[in-house]
This record gives structure tokens, sequence and C-alpha cells, in this order.
């Protein structure tokens, strides 16, 4: 079996597609992750949270591109695909949990079933 080289890790298969570059870099994504749905803080209070973490020189490490503001942009695109794959998965059947990150259907981040993320309110975060 050969296995390619240099290509970073994607969740797509889809030509030239990086998940980083599509989404946000690794840190601040499983930093939101945690926060949001591990540690059930608001939008707010994940965004404030990610600005204590990380500072303006550390984004840019991460992603070249960075600019002051955006962080805000990916704490936004974080909710908008979290609560998406959260509505597909509620409407899936149930699955085996083989993680401490208690997403279980009855006792974890409460979602209302809604075609909309409206209940968000994205455009208030600060």
């Amino acid at each position: 079996m050969q296995i390619c080289s240099g290509l970073r890790p994607s969740a797509e298969l889809a030509d030239n597609q990086e998940d980083e570059r599509d989404l946000m870099p690794y840190p601040v994504l499983d930093a939101c992750f945690e926060l949001f749905a591990g540690q059930k803080l608001s939008l707010p209070e994940t965004l404030a949270e990610l600005r204590r973490r990380f500072t303006d020189h550390e984004l840019k490490q991460l992603d070249p591109a960075y600019e002051p503001g955006r962080l805000k942009e990916w704490v936004k695109k974080f909710a908008r695909l979290f609560v998406a794959s959260v509505y597909k998965w509620v409407q899936s059947p149930q699955g085996v949990h083989v993680s401490d990150l208690d997403l279980d259907r009855e006792r974890a981040l409460q979602l209302p079933v809604v075609q909309s993320i409206e209940w968000l309110k994205l455009d208030d975060l600060n």
C-alpha cells in the first residue's frame, strides 16, 4: 500500500481542498469545539475566551492571511457549520458514543431542531 506524503489532512475528497485553509486553523477550530460544545459557552463567551487564548501575532503565525477581526468571522463560521452538522446528526439514527464529550441527545448541547440559525444571533457577536 502506498501512502501519499506531503498532503495535508482533509475531511473531503475535493481537489485542492485543505480544511485549515477552507475552515480555520485547527487550533482555533479545536478551541471553538471545546468551548462551545464541550464547555457549553455562548458564542460571545467563546469569542472572548478565544481572544484571551490567542494573540493576533499567534493567529497570524497559524494563518498568514489573518487580519484583526477575522477571529469573530471564524467563530460565526464555526457556529453555522456546527449547528448544521448537529441538525443533520439529530436526524440520523442513533450511533455509538466513543468520547467523553457529552453530545448525546438527552443531556447534551440542546439545540432547537430548526432549519434556521437565526437564534444564534450571529450579527450581535461583538
